[in-house]
């Protein structure tokens, strides 16, 4: 099922629901809030949860509202989630997979996971160039994701991992939070500074 649902306590016209009860997300995909779709991985995400290989319920949030999965139970797919909603999510779900920006992908840290992140692709018209590639690759030798150059590498990586939950979740100690960010400081510099 396709809806465009933000739950929240105040209407918004053109959004969805004010309905705040979150739905059960075993699986939680997000392709970010970029206006153009991130099509490969929906139909990835959608042909896996089709053949179970996705633990279900599966939500997709795709970002924009041209999302063009033909979305069935256990599937359902949304354009937009309240952030907050969001990060509610991920600390439920058993898997989190993102694009590859560093908003989702810390986002997803920051709520226990060491997420799948897959990137988005300037070749296949989904962003404006590859800066996701080259976060996502740094982002994996430092086992800070699960980094799938592309959608269809998901499966193999979903064969090895009974989760996506790390056994260690960040503390929010802010000494711990300050060491974690001067730690990927320098990542993020180094790839400001490539482009």
């Amino acid at each position: 099922m396709r809806s465009s649902w933000v739950p929240s306590s105040s209407d918004a016209p053109g959004r969805g629901s004010t309905d705040t009860t979150l739905p059960a997300v075993a699986t939680l995909v997000t392709a970010g809030t970029h206006e153009v779709p991130f099509y490969r991985l929906e139909r990835v995400v959608g042909e896996l949860a089709a053949r179970h290989v996705l633990p279900a319920p599966v939500l997709i949030q795709t970002g924009c509202a041209a999302g063009e999965t033909a979305a069935c139970p256990p599937v359902t797919v949304v354009d937009f989630v309240e952030p907050s909603v969001l990060v509610q999510l991920m600390s439920v779900a058993l898997f989190v997979i993102t694009h590859g920006g560093p908003g989702s992908i810390f986002m997803a840290l920051e709520a226990g996971h060491t997420p799948i992140a897959v990137p988005r692709s300037a070749v296949h018209g989904e962003h404006v160039d590859d800066h996701q590639s080259d976060f996502v690759q740094r982002m994996g030798e430092r086992c800070l994701v699960h980094a799938a150059p592309d959608p269809g590498a998901i499966g193999p990586l979903l064969a090895s991992l009974s989760t996506t939950r790390r056994a260690q979740p960040l503390e929010s100690d802010p000494i711990r939070r300050s060491s974690f960010i001067e730690r990927f400081a320098p990542i993020a510099d180094a790839l400001v500074r490539r482009s």
